[in-house]
């Protein structure tokens, strides 16, 4: 290897055939910086440079993959931003997959060895497919896929999903719609920029919320509109302005109040709080990070390449969790390993991750949960796969941090963990969520989770989920007799998917299926309901339906007509929202009077 050269990323695989073949990408250190392939015929043991000019590749510190065609070595594919191409074995590139073609960033690629013009590219936002050698691309739309950071719920009716991707900004999705086919991909909506991470929806309103970017970016938005207001905490807002700059994690730190919606809470290396939704910010805290100097210097190099995007920054805080059974009760966790919490609004804050055993110094809070039913309840998940390190830690304090217990270890789940919630209503009822799978828990404050293997237990978002059937059996163990009762409650779906099959859930158990929502139909309260509303104005809606039993045979049925007054409108689903219990648009109060 020549002097002033360094390694970076990957080397390429060797030519079937060819063991010796090896192509590598490197970087030189001169008066500035460049890529620079070099190629191998002897199996490594020497390098050759092929090419020292610009443009070959970009932010090894990101991406910097190569990948020979298996058939000729001569061909490579430079992945980046873009992907480019070599066909004279990287003496010279051009470009093969441009920002306007397919989504950039590509991470991924495979290239078939029976067939080289057949390659399937990874990339950001999702996947392409060609079978020209990338002279043109196709991206499969009947493929779901995205990489989403959060996911959130709103309470309108029916309710929204939201989430952010990576560099696909923030989405909003219906959980269902009325007519055939089901939810298509036109009925999501996007809301916000680059790397999407949290999205808050207001709990009064939906129509409003706040969306994340990377590197701690965040606004207010208007979703009937599309307006948004830039809101992100200056450093003004820091007790001693003079202090420093702020440093937002890639992934910061958000939570809206659970006692008032006008409050939402911010995270730097400071708690940052805005009663006034965004308009104006104090801090709250000091430093909560270790605040070392060695871990703060991207701005002077940000590794091989100088990059700093904000995805360097570190000592930051990355989950901020507020009690919403006592206000005051805060709660924040740093991507160093500090474990904070106040119980007076930020007044005072004590540092308890002294008192948690087991975790290695400085790990990774992923995720700190304050408990639904108690204000000195919280649980508490440490990522430390950055460092080689697959354990699960998961911890639970009943007590406001002064003792923990561990509650998930490496016998208990596969892959480390990522995130826990508990169930509204069940105390000991816990779902966590690892790399390799979702668990749930009966006794989650006390025992180990339930569901290896086959026992793992997806939730549902359907008229029933098997959360509830959980609930109702707090003390059993047969995960699969759980997840079959659950089943024969939910109801088949049918009608055509957006590719244009027909769409069936198969029958769980010997019951007969549940009764199946059609056009016009819907569920009140486990009863299928079928609406017959005239056009014409005055005219009453009368609501049809079946009562099933437990199992979700048919055991009855019931009509209910109700009068619409003069000048009501004419959608009779609409107008019904309005008679039955069933949550307002914008989660005002509900009406009383099910059909019975």
């Amino acid at each position: 290897m020549e002097s002033g050269a360094r390694h970076a990323r990957l080397i390429a695989p060797p030519r079937p055939g060819r063991p010796g073949f090896r192509l590598a990408i490197g970087k030189r250190f001169e008066r500035r910086t460049v890529d620079v392939p070099r190629r191998s015929d002897d199996g490594g043991q020497t390098w050759r440079a092929v090419n020292a000019s610009e443009g070959i590749g970009g932010r090894p510190f990101y991406y910097a993959d190569l990948r020979v065609d298996p058939q000729n070595p001569d061909r490579v594919y430079s992945l980046h931003s873009t992907i480019t191409v070599s066909i004279d074995g990287g003496a010279s590139f051009e470009t093969l997959a441009s920002y306007g073609r397919i989504h950039p960033e590509h991470h991924a690629m495979w290239i078939d060895p029976a067939d080289p013009r057949f390659i399937i590219d990874g990339n950001d936002g999702g996947l392409a497919v060609s079978h020209d050698h990338g002279e043109t691309w196709r991206v499969p739309e009947n493929l779901p896929l995205a990489q989403y950071y959060h996911i959130n719920v709103d309470n309108a009716f029916p309710y929204h999903v939201y989430g952010g991707m990576q560099d696909n900004g923030s989405w909003r999705g219906p959980n269902r719609v009325y007519r055939g086919g089901g939810v298509r991909n036109v009925d999501w909506e996007t809301g916000g920029f680059g790397d999407g991470f949290d999205v808050v929806p207001d709990p009064d309103n939906p129509r409003y919320g706040y969306a994340m970017w990377q590197g701690g970016n965040l606004m207010r938005y208007d979703a009937e509109t599309g307006g948004f207001e830039y809101i992100r905490p200056q450093p003004d807002s820091v007790l001693n302005p003079t202090e420093k700059q702020l440093r937002f994690n890639w992934n910061a730190a958000v939570a809206q109040s659970p006692h008032d919606p006008n409050t939402v809470y911010y995270g730097s290396q400071h708690v940052h709080k805005s009663t006034n939704e965004g308009n104006a910010w104090t801090a709250i805290s000091p430093d909560l990070t270790t605040d070392r100097d060695a871990w703060q210097n991207q701005l002077n190099s940000g590794g091989l390449t100088y990059d700093v995007t904000e995805a360097e920054n570190f000592t930051t805080i990355f989950d901020i969790a507020p009690s919403p059974v006592q206000e005051g009760v805060i709660w924040a966790g740093t991507d160093d390993g500090q474990l904070h919490v106040t119980r007076h609004g930020g007044q005072t804050w004590t540092n308890v991750v002294d008192n948690i055993e087991g975790v290695p110094e400085h790990t990774w809070i992923h995720q700190v949960k304050a408990s639904k039913v108690d204000a000195a309840e919280a649980f508490v998940v440490f990522d430390n796969h950055r460092r080689a390190d697959w354990t699960p830690y998961v911890y639970h304090t009943t007590d406001y941090g002064q003792s923990w217990t561990r509650i998930v270890g490496p016998d208990d789940v596969d892959g480390y963990a990522l995130s826990i919630v508990q169930d509204p209503v069940a105390r000991d009822l816990l779902f966590l969520g690892t790399q390799l799978g979702l668990y749930y828990s009966l006794d989650g404050r006390h025992g180990p989770p339930q569901g290896p293997g086959d026992d793992r237990l997806a939730r549902r978002a359907h008229a029933r989920d098997p959360s509830q059937e959980l609930r109702r059996h707090p003390r059993r163990s047969d995960a699969r007799e759980c997840a079959s009762r659950a089943g024969r409650l939910l109801p088949r779906h049918g009608g055509r998917g957006a590719d244009g099959n027909r769409a069936h859930r198969p029958r769980t158990g010997r019951a007969a299926p549940a009764p199946r929502a059609r056009q016009g139909q819907r569920l009140f309260r486990g009863r299928l309901a079928r609406i017959q509303a005239g056009r014409r104005e005055g005219r009453p809606v009368v609501l049809r339906g079946l009562r099933p039993d437990p199992d979700g045979r048919a055991t009855g049925s019931f009509r209910k007509e109700h009068a619409r007054p003069v000048g009501a409108q004419p959608d009779g689903l609409r107008f019904l929202r309005s008679r039955f219990p069933v949550p307002a648009l914008h989660g005002g109060p509900s009406p009383t009077g099910p059909p019975s």
